[in-house]
């Protein structure tokens, strides 16, 4: 270290040099707020660094070297700067010092460094500390530094600085050597705040306003000419002062008037402000109440949704037991009724089976002794339907019939009366047939409509067993032929087409038909033809036999197209849920004959002739 301030003397002689002259040239007369307002302190702080990083030896070589360099070279300008400061301040206060006594004038008069003439701006009005004095430390910004130096220039209140306008401003900011401070801050809004927490107003401001001119020493009086030639001069001189004076006070008078105004215009905006605030806040509590009662609507509406849903749930419940109770007393009793009918059965079995014995040892005239007609055996090879499938019809009545040679639906659906009669003698129930509905259910059966009885035992929810071959007691027999759906009446000229015609429903099941239209060969002309004999179903239409088509191709009057256009393989891919290439044409809207009619549903019927 000593090394180079022996070889860098001259360095560190410029550098004193240089910072006197910056000292000299930047010194405003007045204090900084604080440690960090200028570059000082941010320079201590670099100069502080760089020591430790020379100390640590982070830098080595010619790069620490320059360090140590600028280390040293930094207090001798400091030093510099404060010389040149302090010099030009000690210059300036003797250039600027009365040759009256200093304690004869107000303090606030002369305290300037400068000429406060030449400022920028207007030097706002000056008061006595006689008037009060507040805690200016309080206004943002004002440190106690500061609130010295307004003290000097005679502002000691809040409302001697809530009166300043933007002249004012700028004066004092260049007498503090810190330009922009006062608008920075917000001095003068937070002294109006505070001026008016503190009561003070423009009646405040212009009671404390008074002038800052030091009065005039009183004459004595002197015996001698040449004294009271000067007393004289002095009157005179006097008198040009006090007009000096009153002119002044005059127009600080004015001045603080209009600040005064300025002081009461912001106290009304603020009040304004305050009445519009509140008005704000009465607003949003409305709002809030407002709010708060619609939620409390919507809790109360969605409380009374959830009990009445708990009571609906509850209905429910309830009836879904009773219904449940009654389904197992019905049950119950159902099994009860199978067992007497199994006993009838078996009873039934024994007759039948005595009565075949009698009649086989009397060759056969047993036959001819029952009343009624015997129906034809099927002759078909293959295998049977489900005769089971027959409500009434259980395992052994099955076989029974089977030992008849009645394999088929279409067998019992052609049963004549007679034909009833004498099978009804040959089972030992005489009548059964007729009241259980044998003859209509078989007849839906082969047209590929289901019943209820015949869907149940699909689906597996009506299980098979020797309970089924029980007779239905007339109530049960009268429920269910008032369930079975309902067949088309018999057409006009019915009989005079070859074939036998196909069983038609009254009406659709569910109360909708399938769309016939998507079967290539079925328009909505033949469509409605084909409603008109109650086919409505594709698996109607798939359970068609070799009669059926005969008899609807002469009714339709276009024999073999039926076959040709393959209507019934058509059906039952249909039937099955499939769909062929002609269907996805139609849905797409392709065929144009094909397109609804915009009848209701597809219910569009031609009309027919009926007959009873």
């Amino acid at each position: 270290m000593f090394y180079d301030i022996g070889q860098y003397a001259v360095w560190l002689l410029l550098a004193l040099i240089v910072g006197g002259v910056v000292g000299w040239m930047t010194y405003g007369g007045s204090r900084r707020g604080g440690f960090f307002d200028g570059w000082f302190g941010w320079g201590a702080i670099a100069w502080f660094v760089g020591l430790i990083v020379a100390w640590l030896e982070w830098a080595p070589g010619e790069p620490g070297h320059w360090l140590e360099l600028a280390l040293l070279l930094y207090p001798f300008y400091i030093a510099g700067c404060f010389l040149g400061g302090w010099l030009k301040s000690s210059l300036s206060a003797d250039q600027t010092r009365a040759p009256v006594a200093a304690s004869a004038r107000a303090k606030s008069v002369n305290i300037f460094a400068g000429n406060p003439a030449s400022y920028p701006g207007a030097r706002p009005a000056h008061f006595a500390a006689a008037a009060g004095v507040d805690d200016l430390t309080r206004v943002a910004g004002v440190s106690p530094l500061d609130q010295k130096t307004l003290n000097d220039i005679g502002v000691y209140r809040y409302a001697h600085v809530a009166v300043w306008n933007d002249a004012n401003a700028a004066w004092v900011d260049h007498h503090l050597s810190t330009p922009g401070r006062v608008e920075t801050d917000g001095w003068i809004a937070d002294a109006k705040q505070l001026a008016a927490m503190a009561g003070g107003g423009a009646a405040a401001v212009s009671g404390a306003l008074v002038s800052t001119m030091a009065p005039a020493p009183a004459p004595r009086v002197m015996d001698d000419p040449a004294t009271r030639a000067l007393l004289s001069a002095g009157a005179v001189q006097r008198g040009a002062t006090d007009n000096l004076s009153a002119e002044a006070a005059s127009a600080a008078q004015a001045e603080a008037t209009r600040q005064a105004a300025a002081t009461d215009k912001a106290d009304a905006d603020r009040k304004a402000a305050e009445a519009a605030a509140a008005a704000k806040v009465e607003a949003d509590r409305k709002t809030v109440e407002a709010s708060a009662a619609a939620k409390a609507d919507a809790d109360r509406k969605t409380a009374e949704a959830a009990s009445a849903a708990k009571v609906e749930a509850d209905r429910k419940a309830a009836e879904a037991a009773v219904a449940a109770k009654a389904d197992a007393d019905r049950t119950t009793a159902e099994a009860a009724a199978a067992i007497a009918a199994r006993q009838r059965v078996v009873a039934a079995d024994a007759a039948i089976a005595t009565e075949g014995q009698a009649g086989a040892s009397a060759g056969g005239a047993g036959d001819a002794s029952r009343p009624g007609v015997k129906p034809e055996a099927d002759a078909a090879d293959g295998a049977g339907d489900d005769l089971k499938l027959i409500k009434g019809v259980g395992p052994k009545n099955e076989k029974a019939l089977q030992g008849l040679g009645v394999r088929r639906f279409a067998q019992i659906a052609d049963w004549s009366a007679d034909n009833a009669t004498w099978v009804g003698h040959h089972m030992a129930f005489p009548g059964r047939i007729e009241r259980e509905h044998w003859i209509p259910q078989a007849k839906l059966l082969a047209a590929g409509v289901d019943t209820a009885h015949s869907a149940g035992v699909k689906s597996g929810a009506i299980k098979i067993d020797d309970g089924a071959d029980a007779p239905l007691s007339e109530a049960d027999a009268r429920s269910f032929a008032a369930a079975m759906p309902k067949m088309m009446a018999k057409v006009e000229g019915e009989d005079s087409h070859a074939g036998a015609r196909p069983l038609g429903l009254a009406e659709p099941r569910g109360g909708r038909a399938d769309d016939l239209k998507l079967i290539k060969g079925i328009g909505k002309q033949n469509e409605a033809r084909l409603h008109g004999l109650g086919v409505w179903h594709f698996d109607q239409i798939a359970a068609w036999s070799r009669e059926n088509v005969k008899w609807a191709g002469s009714y339709l009057a276009f024999p073999g197209r039926i076959d040709r256009e393959e209507w019934i393989r058509q059906s039952k891919v249909l039937a099955a849920g499939g769909e062929t290439e002609f269907a996805k044409r139609v849905e797409a809207g392709l065929v144009k004959t094909s397109v609804d009619d915009g009848s209701k549903g597809q219910g569009n019927v031609a009309a027919v002739e009926t007959r009873e």
